[in-house]
C-alpha cells in the first residue's frame, strides 16, 4: 500500500491506514518504539516500558561517539 509522507510542524508523520493499525492492534495513543536500518523505518508496538539492558542492546562500535574533554573539573565536580 502506498501513502505519502506529511509535514506537521516541524516533524513528518505518516497516516497508518485503518487496515493496517487493525492487523498490528495499534490504536490512538498507543506506544510505538521506531528504529531504522538502512534506509527503512520499523515501527514497532512497545509492550513494555525499556529497561537500560534493552537500550544497551542498540549500541554498536558505528554508534559510539567519542569522549569529548571539557578540561579539568572545577568547582563541586572535584573528587577527592
Amino acid at each position: 500500500m502506498n501513502t505519502k509522507v506529511h509535514k506537521i510542524g516541524n516533524s513528518l508523520s505518516v497516516y497508518i491506514p485503518k487496515k493496517f493499525a487493525e492487523k498490528t492492534g495499534l490504536l490512538k495513543g498507543t506506544p510505538v518504539f521506531l528504529r531504522s536500518i538502512g534506509r527503512k523505518i520499523i515501527i514497532e508496538p512497545q509492550s513494555k516500558k525499556e529497561t537500560l539492558h534493552d537500550l544497551l542492546k542498540n549500541v554498536t562500535p558505528l554508534n559510539i561517539r567519542p569522549l569529548i574533554d571539557f578540561g579539568p573539573d572545577v568547582g563541586r565536580e572535584i573528587i577527592s
